[in-house]
């Protein structure tokens, strides 16, 4: 068990590696972002990021969680012809949300952001929206596969790329618009690699649309979790822009990305612990599946509060040092809420988010079997 625990451990580090680079590129990117784009543009950028989050869960339908779920004890044929059918249905289902997309531009432009200047941007995002939904689920599938090298190494160079790109636009003059330029070229080539890499890994095979309904079935009930916790945390953004204008939104969304550090911590152990507890528990090791939850949850605290208030000390240092004085004067008051409401969330969200998956999947999956006990986090 101790090597397991070892093994665990290395690869929530390589995880914790890839995406550290990806969880602080909006800080390395934030003195571009409000020194060049300015705060109405990048008010204007941080609604649409926020929109496609809020349009992913509509759009994948829960696939993501369903090929962990359904497939992490699978042989890699079978995990090879699940992710084929859930890409071809994300590709429809993405299809048909990018449309919409472009045609509802100007009234989300006109009535949400209230800045006819974004009417071109949205109607790019359009297609990067087809691009940000079938990157999520390919980048999913390597956690199933077990190939977490891949993954950081996929994920750092796509995060890199974006970086440099971005960087190369905004100061060449583009804007926003050379923004979004920026992250789809990065995701078409990122997207382009990983199916090259599951191609040598595991070759294709013909979809299978009959695993699409038991999928479904799993992610659909997941679907309204996932929208709530969208919601909960962007749906400020809407709110801001609604009422004060994307400028706001610009001056909040910095503060509020120094604010969120504490809880990227918990991506590095929660992408790793699903697909390592479903496995378990398909193997009925319940006593190990409670120990890998248990002692994560222990460690996720043990990183956040003290990051918490070291955030109250460096709220202001860190906003003269990475952004304009505009946004200093309210910023300074933002993180410090930001930063201790990530601590309550880690004392409530994501303890309950452990224990929810694992009810659900007995409630609506595997009612006769009462073998798993949700374990005791303190």
């Amino acid at each position: 068990m101790a090597k397991n625990y070892e093994f665990f451990i290395r690869r929530v580090g390589l995880v914790g590696l890839s995406k550290s680079l990806t969880n602080f590129k909006g800080i390395i990117l934030l003195p571009l972002y409000t020194k060049i784009l300015g705060t109405s543009n990048y008010g204007i950028l941080s609604i649409i990021l926020v929109t496609l989050s809020i349009l992913e869960p509509f759009i994948i339908l829960g696939l993501n969680s369903a090929i962990v779920r359904f497939l992490s004890s699978q042989p890699k044929e079978k995990i090879v012809q699940g992710l084929i059918t859930s890409i071809i249905f994300v590709l429809f289902t993405s299809i048909i949300a990018s449309t919409v997309l472009f045609f509802s531009s100007d009234f989300i432009a006109s009535t949400i952001i209230k800045d006819p200047s974004a009417v071109n941007p949205i109607k790019i995002t359009s297609l990067y929206l087809i691009l940000f939904s079938l990157n999520s689920i390919i980048l999913g599938s390597f956690r199933v596969f077990g190939l977490i090298k891949s993954f950081s190494i996929i994920t750092i160079f796509k995060t890199l790329l974006e970086i440099g790109l971005i960087a190369y636009f905004i100061l060449s003059g583009f804007g926003l618009i050379g923004v979004i330029f920026a992250f789809i070229i990065a995701s078409t080539i990122s997207i382009i690699v990983m199916l090259i890499r599951i191609a040598f890994y595991a070759g294709f095979t013909r979809p299978d649309f009959s695993l699409i309904k038991p999928y479904i079935k799993y992610g659909l009930p997941l679907i309204p979790i996932l929208l709530s916790i969208f919601i909960f945390e962007t749906s400020d953004r809407y709110v801001i822009g609604f009422f004060l204008g994307p400028e706001k939104v610009g001056i909040y969304s910095a503060a509020y990305g120094i604010g969120i550090i504490p809880i990227i911590f918990s991506t590095y152990l929660m992408f790793m612990l699903g697909p390592t507890v479903f496995n378990l528990y398909d193997k009925g090791k319940i006593a190990e599946t409670k120990n890998y939850l248990s002692l994560s949850w222990k460690y996720l605290l043990m990183l956040s509060i003290p990051s918490v208030f070291g955030l109250f000390i460096l709220a202001k240092p860190l906003l003269i040092t990475m952004t304009t004085s505009i946004f200093v004067s309210e910023g300074i008051f933002i993180i410090p809420l930001v930063s201790l409401s990530m601590k309550h969330y880690f004392n409530t969200y994501l303890g309950n988010n452990i224990c929810s998956n694992y009810y659900f999947i007995c409630l609506f999956y595997n009612c006769n079997d009462n073998r798993l006990v949700l374990p005791s986090l303190f």
